[in-house]
């Protein structure tokens, strides 16, 4: 699910917000406007900013930092400077793998372009 999937349901002047909800739905198997419809009737909405707690079907852990260890426990969002990325896992070499809803391809990224990250129980 990619940001562009959903263009006529904008959610938010936020692109983040956009980008956030593309990468929840790609841990739901939901579509970014659904999410978007969730988020609103369930209050899952601060201004523009998704309240990462209120997704539905999914336990919200908290945020935090990045490390290779918790991918066996959570699915991670990753804050890569205003954009949220679903990170899939880490290459041998500490790479981490990403479905980037704002690209057509899935970036790897390096530990220092995560700023944080958003975890939900698995």
């Amino acid at each position: 699910i990619t940001c562009r999937d959903w263009s006529s349901d904008v959610c938010s002047s936020d692109l983040a917000s956009g980008c956030a909800i593309s990468s929840i739905g790609n841990i739901t198997g939901r579509t970014p406007a659904t999410m978007n419809s969730e988020l609103k009737s369930d209050g899952g909405y601060s201004g523009n900013l998704v309240i990462w707690s209120k997704a539905r079907g999914l336990s919200y852990h908290g945020s935090g930092s990045i490390s290779d260890s918790i991918f066996s426990s959570y699915h991670v969002i990753g804050d890569v400077g205003g954009h949220f990325i679903l990170l899939t896992g880490v290459s041998q070499s500490g790479q981490y793998y990403s479905k980037d809803p704002g690209k057509s391809s899935n970036p790897i990224y390096s530990k220092s372009q995560i700023y944080s990250v958003r975890l939900y129980n698995k």
